[in-house]
């Protein structure tokens, strides 16, 4: 398989042979590594140099055993743990976003129904939209009429009759009813069109796929056939 695997076979078979002649013919346990420097260390116990890093046991024959992980210290270990938990968070999130896109994916299997779907949403809200500004403007005329009586207390405010300023008093905060229910409104379809926009991004990609893989199974020119329908 190559002269560099070969010769590298060669030392680790080598520096096997040494460590059994050092500690014995009756050893039994043999641990391995490689250091900072790139060289393979040999020894009858973990090795100190390699206690950041991977070891592996070997067996007198030079059988792995098993693999001693490195060991940290503890600040080491809840540096690890942190990122582990992060990737395990990322992971969820991720798996969060696949089930979400396949269930937009099931409920708008393409772009048209999709924008059928927004249109119908944004006509509820545009509707709502139209019949406040049509309160609207009947409240705005209820207050003219209003207005247009106070004139005449206009050097004498407080000579108008009770009922009159109180009737300016409710028209002025129906009016400002209104426009809050208004302002709402219009900011409930912008957060809607968003909502629709940021979704059309995630299945765009779904759809082309889909797309594709119908290409790949009716070639263009070629007729679907439907059991029990005819040809399409």
């Amino acid at each position: 398989h190559g002269r560099f695997p070969v010769k590298n076979l060669f030392i680790t078979a080598g520096l096997l042979f040494c460590c059994q002649v050092a500690v014995g013919v009756h050893a039994t346990e043999i641990y391995t590594c490689t250091d900072n420097n790139g060289k393979q260390v040999v020894s009858d116990r973990p090795i100190a140099t390699c206690i950041d890093r991977e070891q592996k046991l070997l067996s007198g024959s030079g059988v792995v055993k098993k693999i001693v992980p490195p060991s940290y210290t503890a600040q080491e270990k809840r540096a690890i743990e942190e990122r582990k938990k992060l990737a395990e968070q990322e992971l969820l999130k991720a798996q969060a976003k696949e089930r979400s896109i396949a269930m937009l994916a099931q409920r708008y299997p393409n772009s048209d129904a999709h924008q059928k779907a927004r249109n119908e949403a944004a006509r509820e809200i545009s509707v709502r939209i139209y019949a406040a500004n049509a309160r609207l403007q009947v409240i705005k005329a209820d207050r003219q009429n209003v207005e247009t009586e106070l004139e005449f207390y206009k050097k004498n405010p407080e000579k108008a009759p009770y009922k009159l300023r109180e009737q300016f008093k409710s028209i002025a905060e129906n009016e400002a009813i209104t426009l809050r229910y208004i302002d709402n409104q219009n900011k409930d379809l912008a957060a809607l069109h968003k909502r629709f926009d940021d979704e059309m991004a995630l299945l765009e990609n779904v759809w082309k796929k889909s797309a594709v893989s119908l290409l790949a199974l009716y070639p263009l020119g070629q007729k679907r056939i439907t059991p029990g329908f005819g040809n399409q």
